[in-house]
């Protein structure tokens, strides 16, 4: 029973444009925020715990913005917003 939950599960990542979008962004944010930090903490205290947070942190959003269904229904009504104005990808 109990590897019934576990094994069984419909886990799926879906790349579409939208999403290769949103992570490519959000990846280049994750890598600026790291370069700053290594030039601004100078390895004080909390820097490896830190640095694990912010690891784990983009990871779940790299998770996030392949879901599918959940990433599309919070990010596809700021892309229709932004196409209603004109601005296309």
């Amino acid at each position: 029973m109990g590897k019934d939950l576990i094994f069984r599960s419909n886990f799926e990542l879906v790349i579409d444009r939208s999403a290769l979008l949103f992570s490519e962004s959000l990846g280049l944010i994750f890598l600026l925020i790291m370069l700053f930090s290594v030039a601004k903490l100078k390895r004080r205290t909390g820097y490896v715990r830190y640095f694990i947070s912010l690891g784990l942190l983009s990871g779940l959003v790299y998770l996030f913005s392949f879901s599918g269904g959940l990433f599309h229904n919070f990010y596809d009504p700021l892309i229709s917003s932004i196409d209603k104005i004109g601005i296309s990808f």
